[in-house]
């Protein structure tokens, strides 16, 4: 039996619980068939989403964005007139 420090016992469970967090997570993200989304935004557009994030009460903006697309989807395969009505900007008028 090797004799390990106290130190390198330390880094080598740290690595060991960092690489078991890392496996969970890429299981959970496989699980769901996570896609990474990458987007430019303005600053009008961010402080919109920052709007929905607070309103809403999510804690991230990623999971405002995230109601909000599954709700705009919901609606278009319900009722295909009132999202239209609801997407096009003259109706914020």
């Amino acid at each position: 039996m090797s004799q390990e420090s106290r130190h390198d016992r330390k880094k080598r469970l740290s690595r060991d619980r960092s690489a078991r967090c890392r496996a969970l997570k890429k299981q959970r993200l496989q699980a769901i068939g996570a896609t990474k989304l990458k987007i430019v935004i303005g600053s009008g557009t961010a402080s919109d989403i920052e709007c929905i994030r607070q309103t809403g009460g999510f804690e991230e903006s990623a999971e405002a964005l995230v109601q909000s697309i599954r709700y705009m989807a919901a609606m278009a395969r319900r009722d295909a007139c009132a999202f239209r009505h609801a997407i096009d900007p003259r109706s914020f008028q």
